[in-house]
């Protein structure tokens, strides 16, 4: 990993020679975050994370002349949370179910739209299955009938030029650095990435805006990032982010086949015992870098609790869920069985791990189900 060295930690905006030096840096830092994703350097904002990103887009583009959002169920909580705010301010929300691969009903969501929909909010891939979702056919089939149902309100004599009041916002902090990703290929007028989902520093993330795009701050009292999310920028992360992201879009391919190879491993191992599992993750429309898989009856609580004393690390749903008891939305949303959201778990494979931690991990893994499942046995 190379290092780059500041001479200080002045701020930004100050007009001193320290400060323009730190200034040089976070512009750079922008300059290599667009080009890397495909978008301008004035379309980058810099946030704490995907979760201020999200926020920020649905709350920013929300408008009550267009008060209807269509999002999809398992969109995850950062995104969902501030519609369901939004709900109770009287925006009406069409949630769109997932169809049982973990992919969104297309012909659902397009079934949705309305001549007030002023919002639509797709995430790329899915933060506890993997399936990558179909944007970009999503975001160019949405503008059309948007404009369509748009143009029909407005009188045939207006010659006052008009678009569609449609915006897409799109959660990619799972896909980016895992996945190719172009903002001006997907289409969409926001997109938020996350830092430490491609080995960046945590506590900071983009929002990418269209440029031209109306966006209302969540915060007041700065200038900064064209007054859009004021506050003193943090040059180190910045640096930080658009140095792992380039690093992580260099190795993708590499990265990618070996995480491959991890995850098979995983699969062959459990497929070769004797215990019950099903695996919740569809293997041909995801990236394999998740793998949900559930081991029914046995309750995810207890398996994580297991798994822990043998540092044998996953989650049950989202990490910034993982203390909820609440049933998971995005299993539920899949219509799955009770039993198999209930004893469901994710496993995240990285290419820091080896054959040898996957060897480990289901061997241990498998000793432990065969314990719970033989005393769930004597019980009955």
């Amino acid at each position: 990993m190379e290092k780059v060295v500041f001479s200080s930690n002045a701020n930004p905006s100050s007009s001193h020679a320290w400060g323009r030096e730190a200034r040089k840096y976070l512009e750079e830092a922008r300059e290599q975050v667009a080009t890397l994703l495909q978008a301008r350097p004035t379309e980058i904002i810099f946030t704490s994370g995907a979760t201020e990103a999200n926020n920020l887009a649905v709350f920013g583009l929300s408008s009550v002349e267009f008060p209807h959002i269509v999002s999809s169920e398992f969109e995850h909580p950062c995104v969902i949370e501030p519609i369901r705010s939004l709900e109770k301010m009287d925006y009406k929300v069409d949630w769109i179910k997932v169809q049982n691969n973990g992919i969104v009903d297309v012909h659902q969501m397009m079934n949705s739209i309305k001549a007030d929909t002023g919002l639509l909010t797709l995430m790329l891939v899915n933060h506890e299955t993997g399936a990558i979702q179909p944007v970009q056919e999503v975001v160019s089939k949405a503008k059309v009938k948007s404009l369509e149902l748009y143009s029909s309100t407005i009188s045939s004599s207006s010659k006052t030029p008009f678009r569609a009041p449609l915006q897409v916002h799109c959660d990619a902090s799972q896909a980016v650095g895992k996945i190719f990703v172009s903002f001006r290929e997907l289409g969409v007028d926001t997109l938020s990435i996350s830092a430490h989902k491609f080995n960046g520093p945590k506590g900071i993330g983009v929002l990418v805006l269209r440029e031209g795009e109306k966006l209302t701050p969540l915060f007041r009292g700065g200038f900064q990032q064209q007054g859009k999310r004021p506050g003193t920028e943090p040059v180190f992360l910045a640096v930080g982010l658009a140095t792992a992201l380039r690093l992580a879009i260099e190795q993708m391919e590499v990265r990618l086949e070996k995480v491959k190879a991890l995850r098979n491993r995983f699969i062959d191992n459990l497929s070769r015992s004797k215990i019950k599992f099903v695996f919740n993750t569809d293997f041909d429309v995801s990236i394999p870098y998740v793998v949900n898989v559930s081991f029914p009856p046995i309750s995810a609580a207890l398996l994580l609790m297991k798994f822990d004393l043998v540092q044998i690390f996953c989650s049950a749903g989202s990490a910034c869920a993982s203390g909820s008891l609440l049933p998971s939305p995005v299993l539920r949303s899949m219509n799955l069985p009770k039993e198999l959201i209930q004893s469901a778990l994710r496993f995240g494979f990285s290419p820091d791990l080896t054959i040898e931690d996957i060897d480990y991990t289901t061997s241990e893994l498998i000793k432990i189900i065969q314990q719970l499942t033989n005393c769930e046995d004597r019980k009955s």
